[in-house]
Formats: structure tokens, C-alpha cells, sequence
């Protein structure tokens, strides 16, 4: 009995581990995404700025959020005006034909974004590069707890169904046992 309350709570458990595991990831992702958006938003005027004083902006950006590490800004043509930092790999037009404004690369120590003229208010397109090589580690660590706390409900159910099966079933029976030798 102890056993099948031990791996229904694994089961149970694993059923929702890896779903709040997609959620947690694409939250952390969210957090990269909004970040390099506000070190961008924050560096470049979009009324004044040329893309030459863009890539400036931007790369002082990126020594203020290391976590930005390049991108490239296009003209309204689609056209390649300037290269900042270590460039994406994600070119605009890739970008522009992926649904998703964002995605993980390579091992997924990579993550580039897309910011459209239209969402950005600048005269210019900017696909950009941002580091993401510490969402990996934060997800091992959020598997390890929950593996953790899986672990310790296990232990505490178990023992308790141990208690009461004792109490209600093998101490009777023990009685019984001693009861019938008599």
C-alpha cells in the first residue's frame, strides 16, 4: 500500500512537473525579452537617432546589460544598415517569417529577438542577441526542488499510510496472533 501511494505521488507529480517546467522556462525567457527591451528602449530616442547613433546607443546598452550581446538594425527596405556586438545568427527575414518574436538557439545559450519598427517606434528594425546560458541552470535548480518537495511529500504520505495501516490493521492482527498462542 505504502509503494502505490509513493509512486501514485511520483506520477501525479511528474504529470505536472513538466508543464510547469514549459511555463517557468518561457517565463525566464519573458524576463530576458523584456529586459533587453527596456535596455533598448532606454538607449535609443527613436524621434533624433540615425541607425549610426543607434549601434552607438545600443552598445553603450550593452555595457550597461551584459546580457545583451549584439544585434543588427535594417532599414524599412529590410536591408542591413549597421552590425552591434556579436551579431544574431537570426536574420530579419527568418525573424519576420517565424510566428514568434523570440526564440532559443544553439544549446540554448542563445536567445534573439525581433523588435519590428512597428512595436519599437523606431525609423528601423533591430533583430537582437541576448544571453541566456543561466536559464538552463535556474531550470535544473527548479527541477531540484520540486524534486525535492515530490521527495519529502512521498516520505510523510508513506509514513503516514505505515501509521495507519499499523494501528488499524497489523496491531489487531498481532493481538489476535498472541491471543490464539495463549
Amino acid at each position: 500500500v505504502s509503494l502505490t501511494v509513493l509512486f501514485s505521488i511520483l506520477v501525479v507529480e511528474a504529470v505536472i512537473l513538466f508543464p510547469s517546467l514549459r511555463n517557468y522556462e518561457s517565463d525566464l525567457l519573458l524576463r530576458i525579452e523584456d529586459a533587453a527591451t527596456a535596455a533598448m528602449a532606454a538607449r535609443v530616442n527613436p524621434h533624433v537617432e540615425s541607425p549610426r547613433a543607434a549601434v552607438v546607443a545600443l552598445s553603450a546598452a550593452m555595457s550597461n546589460y551584459s546580457a545583451l550581446l549584439g544585434g543588427h538594425i535594417y532599414d524599412a527596405e529590410g536591408g542591413l544598415i549597421a552590425v552591434f556586438g556579436d551579431a544574431p545568427s537570426l536574420s530579419l527575414d527568418e525573424a519576420r517569417n517565424d510566428n514568434r518574436r523570440a526564440r532559443r538557439l544553439g544549446n540554448g545559450d542563445r536567445f534573439e529577438l525581433l523588435w519590428p519598427r512597428s512595436e519599437s517606434g523606431l525609423p528601423y528594425d533591430i533583430v537582437a542577441r541576448a544571453d541566456s546560458s543561466w536559464v538552463a541552470a535556474e531550470l535544473w535548480g527548479f527541477v531540484i526542488r520540486i524534486a525535492g518537495l515530490v521527495l519529502l511529500i512521498s516520505v510523510v504520505s508513506t509514513t503516514a499510510a505505515l501509521l495507519v495501516l499499523w494501528r488499524t490493521v497489523l496491531m489487531p492482527l498481532l493481538q489476535l496472533r498472541e491471543r490464539m498462542s495463549a
